[in-house]
């Protein structure tokens, strides 16, 4: 059975089972914390691992052992978003590391409207996938949007609601770097901001904020 525990961090739960490295708790300022995290269920670094994308949530503060959500399959704590996801961690695309591209972000006014991202294996490519849950993460939708060969995704949401959403993307052998953003999560913009001349290492996160209705980002 999968094993969902709120603590956060590496935690070894048994042969090759383990919580990823990559945990993002979030809160909007009204006592809502969001931990997700990705639940390691075959594989080894620097193989093709075989993860759930988990969300747990806390509201009060994380004074409540993030068990506010449960998942139908087993009845523990953590919402389990996409089961059977394969990335190979330790892989490259271009000269990027590849699993550096789990992101969430919620709504500062509306802690119920939440969006994670992560990138993987699914198809033939290396794909970034955005999903979204208007329910305080109790359901949630399908794929809002891919992007094939794409890796270092960050995600905000501004004062007015919009989600924003910075990655690269590998095309003909350089960088480019995409910011986009939705009002609703369905039609979504493009802008290009730089086309580097090589794909070589860039470093292992990209990171972008929200302050009022401006984003930040590096």
């Amino acid at each position: 059975p999968y094993l969902h525990t709120s603590a956060i961090g590496n935690t070894l739960v048994g042969a090759g089972l383990r919580d990823g490295y990559a945990i993002r708790p979030v809160s909007p300022r009204d006592g809502t914390i969001y931990a997700p995290y990705q639940g390691w269920r075959s594989g080894r670094f620097g193989s093709n691992v075989t993860m759930d994308m988990v969300v747990t949530r806390d509201d009060n503060w994380g004074s409540n052992n993030f068990a506010a959500l449960t998942d139908p399959s087993d009845s523990k704590a953590g919402r389990i978003v996409a089961t059977g996801v394969v990335i190979n961690d330790g892989g490259f695309l271009g000269g990027e590391r590849l699993n550096n591209d789990f992101n969430i972000a919620v709504d500062p006014s509306d802690s119920s409207d939440i969006y994670i991202g992560w990138c993987d294996y699914a198809g033939p490519n290396y794909t970034l996938r955005v999903r979204r849950s208007l329910d305080r993460g109790v359901n949630w939708s399908g794929d809002l949007i891919t992007v094939d060969n794409a890796t270092l995704a960050s995600l905000a949401i501004n004062s007015q609601g919009t989600v924003g959403l910075i990655y690269e993307q590998l095309v003909s052998g350089k960088w480019e770097t995409h910011f986009r953003s939705s009002n609703d999560g369905t039609t979504w913009d493009d802008t290009l901001l730089a086309r580097t001349a090589t794909a070589g290492f860039i470093g292992d996160w990209t990171r972008m904020i929200a302050v009022g209705p401006h984003f930040y980002g590096v």
